[in-house]
């Protein structure tokens, strides 16, 4: 077997960025279901930090509605909606926010592929360590422009 002479002993960990407003970029985007609760299901986004080529990748999730939900039907309820459809529209609300600060265009749909290579900025905080998990940073939420 060949020895592959690589510099392996000079590759920089990654590291966590502190808390903050930073300018992302999508690697990525695909809808996924939740391998632990059927039926629910997500967007998730490959994230990076341009000005931080050595940070660890962020991976963002953007829950979805079940199938069947009708946003109509709930907004038709005006404000007796329940708990569960204010869950529902929230998770629209945050896709749609998303949307907005990809530059992507506003309007019913979004197609997965047109996030992959855009930037937007949002606020990146640190989850802590927790049992074997390592901490790591998430996206607190997306801007719609630099604060």
């Amino acid at each position: 077997m060949p020895f592959l002479d690589l510099p392996l002993d000079m590759v920089p960990e990654e590291r966590l960025l502190s808390e903050g407003e930073y300018q992302v970029r999508c690697l990525g985007a695909v809808e996924k279901d939740s391998k632990t609760t059927p039926g629910n299901r997500f967007i998730e986004l490959r994230l990076d930090v341009p000005a931080a080529p050595f940070a660890e990748p962020i991976y963002h999730r953007l829950m979805l509605p079940p199938r069947d939900f009708n946003l109509q039907t709930a907004l038709n309820k005006g404000n007796n909606i329940d708990a569960e459809e204010e869950k529902q529209i929230d998770y629209l609300r945050k896709v749609a926010r998303a949307k907005e600060s990809f530059g992507l265009p506003s309007g019913r749909g979004v197609e997965l592929q047109n996030f992959t290579g855009k930037t937007a900025w949002a606020f990146v905080k640190i989850t802590p360590e927790s049992g074997n998990f390592p901490a790591k940073n998430e996206i607190g939420r997306f801007t719609t422009r630099k604060a």
